[in-house]
């Protein structure tokens, strides 16, 4: 089964404008594995000429930064803007003997560290997702994949138990009845999935940060050609197809560039 990440689809979304508005062929190269990291070590090294571009998930590689040997996005890399956010859920087996998020927690209290979980990997936002509930009093073992199409594999074979992932990738499993949606991760209901109750209507206090995609390049790229890319990004974004088709994918629009976007990163840094 193929799955496409949120990466994916969201940079293949986006290209389509890009294209017309840049003049330029874009080729999309996947590089997933490491919550984002390979990708971004990539780009770190090439030619900070504008042809070289990391789109990634800007939030996960900001909140472990600080550990040693990760990428810093405001050192080893330019960052140009970011694009939108996306709304992460709680999804389970349908075998699993629960029907709701208030089920998963008795369960999990019940059996600690028993019940499996699939993450894109470790450091990811999915992971630490995992590691907040388990703070707070649910253990869940975790069990890290290369990526979130990887993780979902595993759920839909047996192997684990749940997965923390994009709603994106699980609303349509869930309406084929291949697996049970039990919350979503942000702390309001989100308008793509009103049905879907939020984690916080069962353990108050979770506070999940969002999960933000981002543009990058190469460190020490030229102010000009950073301001060019931020514009467009921004302009194709202002297009209200492309914010329904983000909706429609389970994501939130989300632009910021500049010094909004240095800013973004240093919050979500400080925040782990």
């Amino acid at each position: 089964m193929l799955f496409r990440s949120a990466v994916d689809l969201t940079a293949r979304l986006l290209s389509q404008r890009l294209v017309q508005a840049l003049g330029q062929t874009i080729v999309i190269d996947n590089r997933p594995g490491a919550a984002g990291h390979l990708g971004a070590e990539q780009v770190s090294k090439a030619t900070a000429d504008g042809y070289t571009l990391l789109y990634t998930v800007g939030a996960e590689l900001a909140m472990r930064q600080s550990l040693p040997g990760s990428i810093d996005l405001l050192r080893d890399l330019t960052p140009i803007a970011s694009v939108a956010a996306s709304v992460s859920c709680i999804v389970a087996r349908p075998d699993l003997p629960l029907g709701s998020m208030q089920e998963l927690l008795e369960l999990a209290r019940r059996n600690p560290g028993k019940l499996s979980f699939g993450s894109a990997g470790i450091g990811s936002t999915h992971h630490l997702t995992g590691e907040l509930l388990r703070e707070m009093g649910v253990s869940l073992m975790h069990v890290p994949y290369k990526g979130v199409a990887p993780a979902m594999t595993a759920l839909l074979s047996g192997e684990t138990d749940l997965a923390i992932t994009n709603l994106a990738m699980a609303m349509p499993q869930m309406r084929q009845g291949k697996l049970k949606l039990l919350a979503v991760t942000q702390i309001n209901r989100f308008d793509g999935a009103p049905g879907v109750p939020p984690v916080t209507d069962v353990l108050p206090g979770f506070n999940m940060p969002v999960a933000w995609y981002g543009f990058f390049a190469p460190p020490k790229l030229n102010a000009a050609i950073n301001a060019m890319l931020a514009e467009e990004i921004g302009r194709t974004l202002s297009s209200e197809e492309i914010r329904k088709k983000l909706t429609e994918a389970s994501m939130s629009p989300m632009f910021t560039s500049g010094e909004g976007m240095i800013n973004l990163i240093r919050d979500t840094a400080s925040n782990y």
